[in-house]
């Protein structure tokens, strides 16, 4: 709740008051001058004319005649005061974080259609991602397919219906030229946020493919960067065999079928150098719970909650020094026009 709340006084720079000693010492400096200097005139000027040229002691005790010379001093301890900060009241107001901004890489590449996950690999990934929007009701996200080369679906949006059938389309038919590179997809990732400004992102992979030494330096390009990778392995350490479009099963120039496995040893590598996590993808959601607290806040947007689960909240002084500036101005101005009419 908001609110003002009387505290301890204190001052927010109160450096500038090792000056005042300095502006005390110039006054008791600027008396004492002025004391001797009309005390040594009467030793020089005639008594019958000294009541016309020499100010009286009794004059000089009251100070009345002094009192443009103590207001400036006035004046400038009033200044310092106002330049030191005191402040003795506090506004309780909601501390804000911004939501958080993931990208999601879809790996298309054909070794997605293997079937060791039922019904195949690319389907379950999908249902994955559904679930993984499902959980930042106010994040944002963008979605990337790749296999060969990246391709932007979507750019960082908090429109988690306009991406779900997006969603529904990616399958490794879409893509013109097949292929898995890992590094250009991070890359891309990196891009895409630095773009929208987000200093402080994430990246989730979804991938089958087993990692190279190219790609793990990409996944620390982009943890040097500010966007920590968490990888979701897609498939099976033993695979299933891969089927083409006819459903011939894929077989390589030595005759052998092609057996598409879960590289999980270099996926975890791959998670490390990017400062993330990773999982096997699972039925339920242990992988997500997994990989979620990897993700974090960046600029202010939404409020954020304490461990009570309430809208947390921070206390700001308030200065009303500076309202002092408005008479030392008025001040300043009146002995202007006092000076301006003395020498005319």
């Amino acid at each position: 709740m908001n609110g003002v709340e009387l505290d301890t006084a204190t001052f927010l720079r109160p450096a500038w008051l090792y000056a005042v000693p300095l502006v005390l010492l110039a006054w008791v400096w600027w008396r004492r001058r002025g004391a001797s200097l009309s005390g040594g005139w009467e030793a020089e000027v005639d008594a019958p004319l000294r009541p016309y040229v020499i100010e009286s002691a009794a004059a000089r005790r009251s100070g009345w005649s002094d009192w443009p010379g103590h207001a400036l001093f006035t004046g400038w301890l009033l200044t310092l005061l106002v330049l030191s900060g005191p402040v003795f009241e506090r506004h309780e107001v909601p501390s804000f974080t911004a939501p958080a901004s993931t990208v999601i890489l879809l790996d298309l590449s054909r070794s997605m259609r293997s079937t060791d996950l039922v019904p195949d690999r690319i389907a379950r990934a999908r249902f994955k991602i559904d679930d993984l929007l499902g959980r930042g009701e106010d994040d944002r996200f963008a979605l990337v397919g790749f296999a060969e080369r990246p391709y932007a679906i979507s750019p960082l949006t908090d429109d988690v219906r306009m991406l779900r059938t997006f969603l529904r389309s990616l399958s490794p038919d879409i893509v013109p030229v097949q292929g898995s590179r890992l590094d250009l997809a991070l890359d891309h990732a990196v891009e895409l946020l630095r773009n929208a400004g987000v200093e402080n992102g994430s990246v989730f992979l979804l991938t089958d493919q087993s990692p190279g030494e190219r790609d793990v330096a990409a996944a620390r390009r982009a943890a040097s960067a500010g966007y920590r990778l968490s990888v979701l392995g897609v498939g099976t350490r033993d695979g299933a065999p891969l089927r083409d479009a006819d459903g011939r099963f894929l077989t390589r120039e030595d005759g052998s079928i092609v057996v598409p496995r879960l590289d999980t040893d270099g996926l975890e590598r791959l998670a490390a150098a990017g400062d993330g996590r990773w999982s096997a993808l699972t039925s339920d959601d242990t992988d997500l719970r997994a990989l979620w607290p990897v993700r974090g806040a960046t600029e202010d947007g939404t409020a954020a909650l304490s461990a009570s689960g309430e809208p947390s909240t921070q206390r700001f002084w308030i200065e009303r020094g500076p309202w002092l500036l408005v008479p030392l101005a008025l001040a300043a101005l009146l002995l202007f026009r006092r000076e301006a009419e003395e020498r005319a």
